[in-house]
């Protein structure tokens, strides 16, 4: 398995020509909150008891706040009481060690909640658009937005963002050894593997377990037992990568063009940057925003006068 640039740190950690082209995890994100932020479109969604508009804004949302969670604090000595002062050093190091271990795995956790978040209001988002396809031969229409959003991408109308399948298949050799090692329940993917919506059905799942408290909650492996730690950090990490391409994909595909103020600001302004940013912000951008390159949304403004300043003089 190549290894993907999840950490949020920037410092690569892959020889692969294609996860080498990945931007951090952390801008990634934010790079797709941004996107969702100048789209600034709006669906009506109902569930049948009653009716909310959902915001491609509030996607940005969810997924800026992945984006700059850093750290979620756990203190083990917070439970220890008075008599802690008394610890030797081998139960200190241990409480220490819990400390940075429960952190860890708590920040990837939220973060994971966050980015499903943002995946859930996406499905909303879109789920309109699922009367386009044909009914299925077996005559059920899916209930669920999640498989509503799947159906959607195995009819063929959504286009995947670069890469896609390089990155899902790395995630699925990921889940698969998670479901080997800590599964309690068979569970059904729903689809063909490396069809358009395994990544999803793969993140459904993922996200049922943390929602229902199946997801292990492993004690701290330096003190008991073989429990691997790195391989679930990093399947939740990786999942936050996958389930943004998927809203990469979605708003790419059903998006009505950039409507936000914050768009129109820029549409009217007058300045090499801002024809920079007409010219690079476009709906087609949505399928590459996981990608390094000259461009990015999060320091435009900045990027685009620098540009200027290194242009030669006629």
């Amino acid at each position: 398995m190549n290894r993907d640039r999840t950490s949020g740190e920037g410092k690569p950690a892959t020889s692969c020509p294609i996860c080498s082209r990945l931007r951090p995890l952390a801008e990634h994100l934010n790079e797709a909150a941004e996107f969702c932020l100048y789209l600034g479109n709006h669906a009506e969604y109902s569930d049948g008891e009653s009716t909310r508009t959902v915001r491609t804004e509030v996607i940005g949302d969810w997924l800026r706040l992945a984006a700059r969670l850093e750290r979620v604090e756990i203190n083990a000595w917070a439970t220890e009481g008075d008599s802690a002062a008394l610890y030797c050093g081998t139960v200190a190091d241990r409480v220490d060690s819990d400390s940075k271990h429960f952190s860890a795995y708590s920040t990837a956790l939220t973060r994971f909640i966050f980015v499903a978040n943002a995946l859930e209001e996406t499905y909303r988002f879109i789920a309109h658009h699922h009367d386009q396809i044909p009914i299925p031969a077996s005559g059920r229409k899916p209930k669920t937005p999640a498989v509503k959003a799947a159906a959607l991408l195995d009819a063929g109308p959504v286009a995947l963002a670069e890469h896609h399948g390089h990155v899902v298949s790395n995630h699925a050799i990921l889940f698969d050894r998670y479901l080997d090692e800590h599964r309690e329940t068979d569970e059904v993917l729903l689809c063909e593997r490396g069809a358009p919506s395994h990544g999803l059905h793969m993140l459904r799942i993922l996200r049922n377990h943390v929602a229902h408290g199946v997801f292990p909650l492993i004690p701290n492996p330096e003190f008991e037992g073989d429990f691997d730690r790195v391989t679930l950090l990093h399947l939740l990490n990786h999942s936050c990568r996958v389930g943004t391409l998927y809203v990469q994909a979605f708003v790419g595909a059903f998006n009505k063009g950039f409507k936000s103020n914050e768009y129109s600001d820029i549409e009217g302004a007058y300045g090499c940057e801002f024809e920079r940013f007409l010219a690079n912000c476009t709906p087609a951008y949505a399928l590459s925003l996981h990608l390094t390159g000259p461009f990015r949304l999060a320091t435009w403004m900045e990027d685009g006068l620098e540009s200027q300043y290194r242009s030669p003089r006629v």
